[in-house]
């Protein structure tokens, strides 16, 4: 059996055999719709059982109602060539029977129609084709929009599903990082947790080896507290021994510089007697003295020898003075004495004794004598003492023998009662008060009144300063010229008891005498007799009484006329003649007499004013010269309310002075406090810093050695802090001032 075939040229489809094996590739015009051979294609149209027919070219399948409408007009396109074919076999047949022309007339004829009509449904065939390939190719276009836009969306799907995977690839990407950052976070929490608890485990056993160190630390400072504290209070108590020791000796020192006497030749003959204070205790005077010389002593004697010679006998050392020695040509020595008039007896008594296995010999003279040695030839000026010292600057040694007071005040500063600001540096004297260096040396220098006393306790310590302290502050010029001012001082304030010569160049004094009987007395310096009793020159042979009836009447008269014409007046206690220059009447005489100038009454610093003010009607009275007093009788009470208002202005003003020295001593008491707090607060703080400098440098040198076992070179270490106190200012202090110099000898009695 064949089957129709179509061609393209119009003629009737050809048979294919069944037998004809058909491509197995699959037809690519029927897959598009557009395969002419139908069923006589070699390729195949049909899917195997089982299989799908997938385009080649589209990814997605062709619908399967386009694939039926296809096959359709397949099927009716081969039945119209199948029903050709049939015609034509049948044309055939009835030429063959008929036969001839007409036959074959009519079979043209029927070809012909048959031409016609195949020719007719050739045309309709291709105008159906045509219109089919207009349909198709619309179709097709529309297919291919389809297509285009099934690519487009296919593409867009794919764009979307690309970036969805890529989206999804992201987050998946995105939560694998998570996730590894999550592993990673875990990881390093883990390992972050695991060196916590190594190293809260390293710190804990550093901890507990840092406590038992500081445990060690803190047993071995207790031990080491406790031997200090006993070693302290060890040398505390040796120090309150040594103390105590050295406070007996100050005082004992200051007991022996309070009792220490010296003695001094004043204005060439006169031997004076000086106790604590400069205060003069004995005098001898050139008027009642002789000079002896001690001849033949060894070559080895000494002043306290000689001076044990007459002190032997009864006499005491306040009665002779020693001048020095001096050496003979044969070897021997010469003692110089200026004595009382009665050392000539004792010294008639003692010639020819023997001395150490020799014979002395004495030589006795008055000053009167007109030999012409003096005192002054022997240097009078010079004092022999025991021991020297310092005269311009205080030792340490000197200033730590004068400090008798305990120290246990030492630390508060000490106030000058001079300057009343703080002692700089402090000069105790024995009562315990505290000077300035320049204050003391100030005050000493300018001294007017004697005996010297302590000025502390507002003016009411008054004890008297030892010799010893006032040699140390003074050169020995200015020491002499004091000791000078202090026996002239004490002859003016003992007027009825000393009385200068009466020549006026003379600066020789006498002592005065009760007498009735006249006692006639030798200058020992410009050689004039005086009488001791009436103080007029030397009448011998004549009472007192009897020399002032021979006095020259107009003389006597003269002399009261040219002092009252002067306005010159006698001191109604020594009898010097004084003069009134300015002021009020209120005189003070330099024996120390208070006098009323108007009547010439002597009264007390307090009672003079109250005199005046009740006999006289005021300070200012009338005294003879004419001149009126100042305040009126009427005046008198209010003058003596400005007096007390003074007073009382004066005693607040020293009140006032009083708090404001209380005031400085407590505040530079509060200074030296706070410094001393700061001071100790830093001492601590580089303590505790030293402590952690040292616990951090012992935990580096563990950690390296436990990180570096093997290591031969040394561990780092931490730069230590280290403190010190400096205390350079107090040896400078101690340094300053120590210049030797110069000093003399006296007798200590």
């Amino acid at each position: 059996m064949f089957m129709a075939s179509g061609s393209s040229t119009g003629q009737p489809p050809a048979a294919l055999p069944d037998n004809r094996p058909r491509s197995r590739r699959k037809c690519r015009l029927f897959m598009h719709g557009q395969c002419k051979f139908g069923d006589l294609c070699k390729r195949s149209h049909g899917d195997p059982p089982g299989e799908v027919t997938a385009s080649p070219t589209l990814c997605m399948p062709v619908p399967s109602t386009t694939n039926r409408e296809r096959k359709e007009k397949a099927y009716r396109i081969n039945e119209a060539s199948r029903g050709g074919e049939a015609a034509n076999a049948e044309v055939a047949q009835k030429v063959q029977k008929t036969g001839g022309e007409a036959a074959a007339e009519r079979v043209r004829q029927v070809h012909i129609t048959l031409h016609s009509l195949q020719a007719k449904k050739q045309e309709e065939l291709l105008e159906w084709r045509a219109a089919e390939v207009a349909l198709e190719e619309q179709q097709a276009q529309e297919k291919a929009t389809r297509q285009a836009e099934a690519r487009r969306a296919h593409e867009v799907r794919q764009e979307e599903a690309r970036r969805a995977q890529q989206e999804e690839a992201r987050r998946a990407q995105q939560e694998e990082a998570r996730q590894e950052e999550v592993r990673r976070a875990w990881y390093e929490e883990a390992r972050r947790a695991w060196l916590e608890e190594a190293q809260q485990a390293e710190q804990e056993r550093e901890a507990a080896e840092a406590a038992l160190r500081a445990q060690q630390a803190q047993e071995d400072a207790a031990r080491r507290a406790e031997v200090h504290r006993a070693q302290e209070a060890q040398q505390e108590e040796a120090r309150r021994a040594r103390q105590a020791e050295q406070e007996a000796r100050m005082v004992e020192l200051a007991k022996e510089e309070a009792a220490m006497t010296m003695q001094h030749i004043v204005l060439e003959f006169i031997v004076v007697t000086f106790n604590a204070g400069l205060g003069i205790q004995d005098v001898l005077l050139g008027f009642e003295s002789c000079r002896i010389t001690i001849k033949n002593l060894p070559i080895d004697a000494t002043v306290k020898e000689v001076g044990e010679l007459f002190t032997q006998q009864g006499i005491e050392l306040s009665r002779f003075h020693i001048l020095g020695l001096a050496r003979t040509p044969a070897g021997r020595q010469e003692a110089f004495l200026i004595g009382h008039e009665d050392l000539k007896i004792v010294a008639i008594g003692l010639e020819e004794i023997e001395f150490r296995q020799e014979r002395l010999s004495f030589e006795i003279m008055d000053h009167s004598g007109g030999d012409g040695l003096t005192a002054s030839a022997l240097d009078a000026n010079t004092l022999t003492l025991t021991w020297r010292a310092s005269l311009n600057s205080p030792t340490e040694e000197s200033l730590d023998a004068s400090n008798i007071v305990p120290r246990t005040g030492d630390t508060e500063e000490a106030i000058c009662p001079i300057c009343y600001d703080a002692a700089t540096p402090p000069i105790r004297l024995g009562c315990g008060h505290a000077y300035c260096n320049e204050c003391i040396r100030h005050f000493l220098t300018s001294a007017s009144t004697f005996p010297l006393v302590c000025m502390g306790g507002e003016d009411k310590c008054h004890a008297p300063i030892p010799i010893p302290m006032v040699q140390r502050f003074l050169p020995i010029q200015q020491f002499t010229n004091l000791l000078e001012t202090a026996f002239i001082t004490h002859i003016d304030h003992h007027p009825r008891d000393f009385k200068h010569c009466t020549t006026p160049d003379c600066r020789q004094v006498y002592r005065c005498t009760t007498s009735e009987t006249a006692s006639i007395i030798h200058c020992p310096s410009c050689l004039s007799s005086v009488c001791s009793t009436c103080h007029e020159e030397g009448h011998e042979g004549m009472t007192c009484a009897e020399k002032k009836l021979n006095n020259d009447v107009e003389h006597e008269r003269l002399n009261e006329e040219l002092a009252a014409q002067s306005g010159y007046k006698k001191c109604p206690q020594c009898a010097v003649w004084i003069e009134k220059i300015d002021g009020c009447n209120h005189m003070e005489c330099k024996c120390g007499a208070h006098i009323c100038w108007v009547c010439m009454r002597i009264f007390d610093a307090q009672s003079v004013y109250e005199h005046m003010n009740t006999a006289h009607g005021g300070m200012h009275g009338v005294n003879g010269d004419g001149v009126e007093p100042l305040f009126q009788p009427e005046d008198f009470a209010e003058q003596q309310e400005v007096l007390r208002l003074m007073a009382l202005r004066r005693a607040q003003l020293e009140q006032q002075q009083r708090q404001e020295a209380e005031d400085a001593q407590h505040f530079l008491a509060q200074q030296h406090l706070y410094a001393r707090q700061l001071r100790q607060q830093e001492d601590a703080r580089m303590q505790g810093e030293a402590r952690r400098v040292d616990l951090i440098r012992h935990m580096e040198e563990n950690r390296w050695a436990e990180e570096h076992p093997r290591a031969e070179e040394h561990p780092p270490r931490v730069e230590e802090v280290g403190w010190r106190e400096i205390n350079a200012d107090r040896q400078a202090q101690e340094q300053h001032g120590r210049v030797e110099r110069g000093g003399w000898g006296c007798v200590v009695m």
